[in-house]
C-alpha cells in the first residue's frame, strides 16, 4: 500500500508493527537489519518504539491529525489495558470513519482483530466492535479499506467476518476456525459442498507463508500463493535473541512527525 502511495493506519495490539521502519536482508532464514536501506515511512504512536505518545483521551484528535497530515501510522496499544485499548480503538476508528471521505483513500490494518471485534461483546467491548463493524461495512463509501488480521477466525465477530469481500487464509488447524471460514465461504459462494469440504481439509497442509486468496466477485480470484519474504523487520521475540537485533536502527521519519505536529499542535501565527 505504501509503495503504491496509499497511506495506512495499523491498530497494533502486539507491539510489532514498528518493524516496518527497519529494512532487512536474509542469511538463510535469518533476518539481518540493513542500515543503508530505508524501511517504510510510518510514525509510531505508543509502545516501546514510540515516536509520539499515545494519549487515550486524545485518540480522536490523533486520528484527525493523521488523516489531515497525510501520514501513515502505527497505533501501538500493546502496553495498555484492554479497557483503554478498546476505548482508543473505538474513538480512533469512529473519527477516522467520520472524516476520511474528504482526504482520499486510506487502508486500515487491524491486528488481532478478534480482541476489538469478538463474537461476544459485553460492556465496553461493544464500543470497539461497533467501530470496527462501521469501518468494515461502510468504510468503502468513505475511501477506507480494511484488513482484519486474526489467528482465531472462530472468535472474530461473524457479522463483521461475513462483511469482508476477500479471504486470505493461511494454515488453519482448529476445527472451530475452519467452521468460521466455512461460514464466510457459504455466504459468498454456491460452490459444491463436497469440493468445499476437501478444500477445508487442505488448509492444514499449507506451508509457512502459503495461503489461499479468494475473491468471489469480479475479478474472481481463487488461487494458492506463496508470499514473498518480508522486506522489513518481523519483530518477534526469537529475533531479539539473535546478535542481529543489536544492529536495529529505525528509519528516520522526522519530516513525517513534523507534518503531524503542525496539524496536531499548530504554531500560533
Amino acid at each position: 500500500f505504501i509503495k503504491a502511495g496509499v497511506p495506512i493506519v495499523v491498530i497494533d495490539g502486539m507491539g510489532v508493527w514498528w518493524g516496518l521502519r527497519v529494512a532487512v536482508r536474509y542469511e538463510g532464514e535469518k533476518q539481518v537489519p540493513v542500515s543503508n536501506k530505508p524501511g517504510m515511512p510510518v510514525v509510531v504512536f505508543g509502545g516501546d518504539h514510540a515516536d509520539l505518545p499515545l494519549v487515550p483521551e486524545k485518540a480522536a484528535v490523533i486520528a484527525r491529525s493523521i488523516v489531515e497530515s497525510g501520514i501513515s501510522a502505527v497505533i501501538d496499544i500493546s502496553q495498555l489495558s484492554k479497557n483503554k485499548s478498546r476505548r482508543i480503538v473505538g474513538d480512533f476508528l469512529y473519527e477516522l470513519y467520520r472524516i476520511n471521505k474528504n482526504y482520499g483513500i486510506r487502508h486500515v490494518m487491524v491486528e488481532e482483530s478478534d480482541q476489538w471485534a469478538p463474537q461476544k461483546a459485553p460492556g465496553d467491548v461493544a464500543y470497539s466492535l461497533g467501530a470496527v463493524d462501521e469501518v468494515v461495512r461502510r468504510g468503502g463509501n468513505f475511501n477506507l479499506g480494511c484488513t482484519l488480521i486474526t489467528q482465531r477466525s472462530a472468535v472474530l465477530n461473524k457479522d463483521v467476518l461475513t462483511q469482508a469481500d476477500q479471504l486470505v487464509v493461511l494454515r488453519t488447524l482448529a476445527p472451530q476456525d475452519k467452521k468460521a471460514i466455512q461460514a464466510w465461504v457459504e455466504e459468498m459462494t454456491d460452490e459444491d459442498r463436497r469440493r468445499l469440504g476437501e478444500w477445508y481439509d487442505s488448509l492444514k497442509e499449507l506451508r509457512n507463508g502459503e495461503a489461499w486468496v479468494w475473491h468471489p466477485d469480479k475479478p474472481v480470484i481463487f488461487k494458492k500463493v506463496m508470499f514473498r519474504r518480508r522486506e522489513t523487520l518481523h519483530a518477534t521475540r526469537e529475533f531479539f535473541r539473535t546478535t542481529a537485533a543489536k544492529t536495529v536502527k529505525m528509519m528516520d521519519v522526522t519530516d513525517y512527525i513534523e507534518k503531524f505536529r503542525n496539524v496536531f499542535e499548530p504554531k500560533p501565527k
